[in-house]
């Protein structure tokens, strides 16, 4: 019985020494996650600024891309049409050149 007494004392000197720490451990707990929490919030909010402003940029960048692109288009056709005005001009001088060996042969030069 004295052991039983002993032991119950020891039991309660622990619970009256820890019990304090531990509900101050537990409060500290509490206040950590409330903290993580708050920084979580501010993250998720942080994260969908920078969200939209990546949208906004790489929107601007598809129309900026794209009015590239079509301006490259239209400076390509324009070069297509010079390439074919030229072409056409060597293809009339070329027969001019051809006509003008015939007439240069008939005349005997």
């Amino acid at each position: 019985m004295a052991v039983k007494n002993v032991y119950e004392a020891v039991k309660t000197a622990m619970q009256d020494l820890m019990a304090p720490q531990l509900e101050s451990i537990k409060s500290e707990i509490v206040s950590v996650k409330a903290d993580i929490r708050r920084l979580d919030d501010k993250m998720d909010i942080s994260f969908k600024g920078v969200d939209e402003k990546l949208d906004i940029s790489f929107k601007g960048m598809d129309e900026k891309s794209n009015s590239l692109r079509n301006e490259l288009k239209a400076d390509i056709g324009r070069i297509d049409e010079k390439l074919l005005f030229t072409n056409k001009r060597l293809d009339e001088a070329l027969d001019i050149r051809e006509r003008l060996a015939i007439l240069e042969a008939k005349i005997g030069k």
